[in-house]
């Protein structure tokens, strides 16, 4: 079940996206810049280095036309694709 309202911040380069207005799964770990925001509930939570490390990952996919969830990118490094609005023209 998708859920609304998720307390949330993502920074990505100068934008700022607040995904409280976007649909998120409660099942998914969701952490920005290592600080845990989320879990799947099975202690298992997606970590990631910094914005621009998953705007990069998040961009290389998007310019492959692969669609990629949190928990597709594997090794432990978290997406959320389309949430983000990393600006993948100028990386």
């Amino acid at each position: 079940m998708m859920i609304v309202g998720v307390p949330f911040y993502a920074r990505c380069g100068a934008e700022v996206v607040n995904t409280k207005d976007l649909e998120v799964d409660p099942d998914e770990a969701l952490v920005v810049d290592g600080e845990k925001v989320g879990d799947r509930g099975d202690g298992v939570a997606c970590y990631f280095q910094d914005a621009e490390t998953l705007c990069m990952r998040s961009c290389a996919f998007r310019r492959m036309g692969v669609g990629v969830s949190v928990w597709e990118l594997g090794q432990g490094y978290g997406a959320l694709v389309e949430a983000l609005a990393c600006d993948c023209d100028k990386l």
